[in-house]
């Protein structure tokens, strides 16, 4: 399932969001784990565990896929938080940079791209049997829809990576996975507007912006 095309806002009010302050927007989970948002192109890129093999093109679906991180089950409860992206070329680049390889290896990663006028995030939950799974966040014009994603490993791009980070599909980030997502709720990234704020949510999803 993948989210609404929704038509641009006036440029006015984009300037505003690009000026409101989220609060929260640099909180951290109790505890001490990473980031739950990942401030747009402020983060260094961490390096992850195991190699992030080059790859023909990084985004194309019928690379070689990365050996996954997790050889059991598990559940993570601590992210490293990678530096979000905001350019199709640098998330497809080869080799694969962490934003991406973090994402196809199943690693303990959040990060996300964005683009003008929405962005996509994303958290990995863990592996479950032969399954990566991903808590994934798209967002067009400060309106964002909740996904929950299960990848069989090892993971291979898919379309919806090829738009990425611009474009004119660039909100269609779930192209050609839309049967391993279901739906895990929407929120706004607008203060005050008549929705749950995703910042404010017990359960705060993975958030990538330009504001």
């Amino acid at each position: 399932m993948t989210p609404s095309r929704r038509a641009p806002l006036a440029l006015p009010l984009r300037l505003l969001l690009l000026l409101a302050p989220l609060a929260a927007a640099c909180g951290s989970d109790a505890g001490g784990g990473a980031s739950d948002t990942l401030a747009a192109d402020t983060l260094s890129a961490d390096t992850l565990t195991g190699d992030t093999t080059a790859v023909a093109s990084s985004c194309d679906p019928a690379s070689a896929p990365l050996t996954p991180a997790p050889t059991a089950d598990v559940t993570y409860s601590d992210w490293t938080s990678v530096r979000c992206l905001s350019d199709k070329a640098a998330l497809c680049a080869d080799p694969a940079p962490p934003t991406l390889a973090g994402l196809l290896r199943c690693d303990a990663v959040e990060s996300g791209w964005y683009w003008e006028q929405g962005s996509t995030a994303y958290r990995v939950l863990g592996r479950d049997g032969d399954d990566c799974v991903v808590r994934v966040m798209t967002e067009v014009e400060g309106a964002a829809n909740l996904y929950t994603c299960r990848f069989p490993l090892p993971m291979t791009p898919w379309e919806g990576l090829a738009v990425a980070a611009g474009g004119e599909d660039a909100d269609r980030p779930l192209a050609g996975v839309e049967s391993r997502c279901t739906p895990a709720g929407s929120c706004t990234l607008i203060p005050g507007a008549p929705a749950e704020e995703c910042a404010t949510m017990t359960d705060r999803p993975p958030l990538c912006h330009l504001f």
